[in-house]
């Protein structure tokens, strides 16, 4: 594989930089806003933001595209304990964790 090839791709990979708010109830319903860079081109772009934990995983509701550097959505009831945040574009078909504190 080519540099170009290999930078291009690298480019393409959702990277994670923040969430908003960092934690929520566990009975869900937070809004929650996402930062990071290669977040997707547009809205057909964002394919799933999910919370991920050593028990489970919980996908988030309501997806709404920002920008490529900005995605929201609104949190799933889920157990109580620290997370991960995932987030999957069809553009670079992979995801990127940011852990979270434990919730309450």
């Amino acid at each position: 594989m080519s540099r170009g090839i290999l930078a291009e791709l690298l480019v393409l990979l959702p990277r994670l930089s923040s969430v908003v708010p960092a934690s929520g109830p566990r009975a869900g319903g937070t809004r929650v806003t996402v930062h990071g860079s290669a977040l997707g081109r547009d809205s057909g772009d964002l394919k799933s933001i999910n919370f991920v934990s050593e028990i489970g995983a919980w996908r988030c509701t309501s997806l709404r595209f920002i920008s490529s550097r900005e995605v929201r959505c609104t949190t799933p009831p889920a157990e109580a304990g620290s997370a991960a945040v995932s987030v999957t574009t069809g553009v670079g078909g992979n995801s990127s964790l940011l852990a979270l504190p434990e919730g309450d």
